[in-house]
């Protein structure tokens, strides 16, 4: 807690995030975890998570991304709001989801500049899976060829959003159902399901 990890790091274990921050590279391995509870990810920095690699967002601690994430494995985001921070200056964080990013429960994704910066590209499959309430999207959000999979309560895209040849799916239940809403521009090429 309140320590600083730097340099290139590569995780084969587990790495727990309580607080401080990640100042270098750090990949986890396939089969490797990182529990995410509380921290930054600074500008510098770069989070990488691999194929059949864990990432745990977990307590009601907000996260702050100012670096680079990819994420090819799959991400549980349980607590917290996740922020991006980027100013094209200092701060450059950007996420690149090309596996699972699981969202459980009425949890905001947020910019922290609202210049546009703030990308969520998904290619692979972004679902909020629980929550019968809201889920806030404030970042620029591009769905290019990946899923938006929403099983249950609303997820709302606040920003710009573009759905270009990748899939929506709705859940629906005997007690809910996934919706989205959209203010501002959505770009919508692909299908919904």
């Amino acid at each position: 807690t309140g320590a600083a990890l730097a340099g290139s790091n590569y995780v084969v274990g587990a790495l727990n995030l309580n607080g401080g921050s990640i100042l270098g590279s750090v990949t986890i391995a396939s089969n490797a975890v990182l529990n995410w509870r509380d921290g930054v990810v600074g500008p510098a920095a770069s989070l990488t998570v691999q194929s059949n690699g864990v990432a745990n967002l977990l307590t009601s601690a907000a996260k702050y991304l100012d670096g680079r994430m990819t994420n090819s494995g799959t991400v549980i985001w349980t607590g917290g709001t996740f922020n991006i921070r980027n100013n094209n200056s200092g701060y450059l964080g950007n996420v690149v989801n090309l596996g699972l990013w699981q969202m459980q429960g009425d949890l905001d994704l947020s910019q922290w500049f609202g210049n546009g910066l703030e990308i969520f590209n998904n290619k692979g499959t972004f679902r909020k899976s629980s929550g019968t309430g809201t889920s806030s999207i404030t970042v620029t959000f591009q769905n290019q060829l990946g899923a938006v999979d929403v099983q249950s309560g609303l997820l709302s895209f606040n920003r710009p959003v573009t759905f270009a040849g990748g899939t929506v799916n709705f859940g629906i239940s005997s007690n809910d159902f996934g919706r989205i809403s959209v203010s501002g521009a959505a770009t919508l090429t692909g299908s919904i399901a």
